[in-house]
């Protein structure tokens, strides 16, 4: 039986916790334009016939092509790196940490693979930084075996999970709900 060994965990969480500043900070010189996110984000939802799937990673490519997106594995790097962030509030990080573990822990619940964390870094009117926190998982509709209709009950559950937790769903939250409802009338 492998051994515990505190020293080495602490060792350990302190790289990782050096390793996500150094991140932070390379990232927060290196912003994607909002407006430019948003205008990526329509010209991308306007194209037809794409999957939700296909959809995500086309964001996520684009996204990451320009630097702007920090992974996280765990929930403790995610809180971690939302406590680093320079102009937060803490009320802000509380709300975003419960916000995605909620779609975290209810994709986890109904069997849809949880990947990870990630902070996408953009730059605001007059240099003001925002940053877009999010939780990763599979999307329903490549689960083999499952119904339309169950990948579309686990699409929506995932998506107001932050609700259903006790918190406010986001605004991609709510048109992504719109836009699940529609697709499968």
């Amino acid at each position: 039986m492998e051994e515990f060994n505190l020293e080495q965990i602490n060792n350990d969480w302190e790289q990782k916790k050096s390793e996500i500043d150094q991140k932070i900070e390379v990232l927060d010189k290196k912003r994607f334009a909002y407006k430019d996110y948003l205008q990526l984000q329509q010209y991308i939802e306007n194209i037809e016939g794409l999957t939700q799937d296909q959809l995500f990673h086309a964001r996520l490519l684009d996204i990451i092509q320009k630097r702007s997106i920090l992974k996280l594995e765990t929930l403790p790097e995610f809180k971690y790196a939302l406590e680093k962030l320079p102009n937060t509030s803490k009320e802000w990080r509380t709300e975003m940490l419960a916000h995605e573990n909620a779609h975290a822990n209810v994709a986890d619940k109904l069997g849809v693979e949880h990947f990870d964390y990630s902070l996408i870094f953009l730059e605001g009117k007059d240099e003001e930084k925002l940053y877009i926190p999010q939780a990763s998982h599979i999307n329903p509709e490549m689960i083999e075996g499952w119904t339309k209709q169950r990948q579309n009950e686990a699409n929506l559950e995932i998506t107001q999970a932050p609700e259903v937790y006790g918190g406010r769903l986001s605004e991609s939250d709510k048109k992504e709900i719109e836009k699940i409802i529609m697709e499968h009338k």
